[in-house]
């Protein structure tokens, strides 16, 4: 796997894929005032989690579990509880609290960056609806499919589950067709080729 990684860094390097910083460019001399990090810095620091958290709490690294051990705590009672156990099942305990943690220095993290490299609220995306329907139906295909890119992508594939590497696949498969059609709504000329007279002004 390294010596694909390494392969594919060298025939196209990471920087080459993404733009400039609007701000500081790639000028940069340290990471944390970059544009964007280095792949191999945030996947070292990701994976260096993986060992203490095994020791530890006896879990490996995930994300999506602690979306449900937040929900969660609306179960105030017992009788809550057991009209809804598939959440009960996260409301205590470190091996359900660690990964909320995990999450909010994800989201820390990703706000560090963003203020050091001078880019917060200066790239362009999408609106905060789409944001939300669009992290909701990741959520919901994290928990049907057992674990998110964390838990498959890098946990269950670490391992060697059969069952993460067909959810991986499935995730680049889907990320895949859903950005296709993002970029094709983008183009005109691509509605065009489907109606040529799409472009044009027809009078009746």
């Amino acid at each position: 796997m390294a010596a694909i990684v390494t392969g594919l860094e060298l025939w196209k390097p990471w920087r080459t894929e993404i733009l400039p910083s609007p701000a500081i460019g790639f000028t940069s001399t340290w990471f944390m005032t970059d544009y964007a990090w280095p792949p191999y810095v945030a996947g070292i620091l990701i994976g260096s989690l993986q060992l203490p958290l095994v020791l530890v709490v006896r879990d490996t690294i995930g994300g999506s579990g602690s979306y449900c051990t937040i929900s969660s705590q609306v179960l105030v009672t017992k009788r809550m509880e057991r009209a809804i156990p598939y959440l009960a099942n996260f409301k205590r305990g470190v091996s359900s609290w660690w990964q909320v943690f995990f999450v909010s220095g994800v989201i820390l993290g990703a706000m560090t960056s963003s203020l050091s490299s001078h880019t917060a609220a200066k790239v362009d995306g999408v609106g905060w609806a789409m944001s939300f329907v669009g992290g909701f139906i990741m959520l919901f295909g994290a928990r049907l499919g057992g674990g998110c890119t964390s838990g498959h992508g890098l946990s269950g594939v670490g391992v060697l589950a059969l069952v993460s590497f067909v959810a991986v696949a499935a995730m680049f498969a889907g990320g895949t067709v859903v950005g296709l059609i993002g970029w094709g709504m983008d183009k005109a000329d691509v509605i065009e080729s489907f109606c040529p007279l799409a472009g044009t002004n027809v009078v009746t």
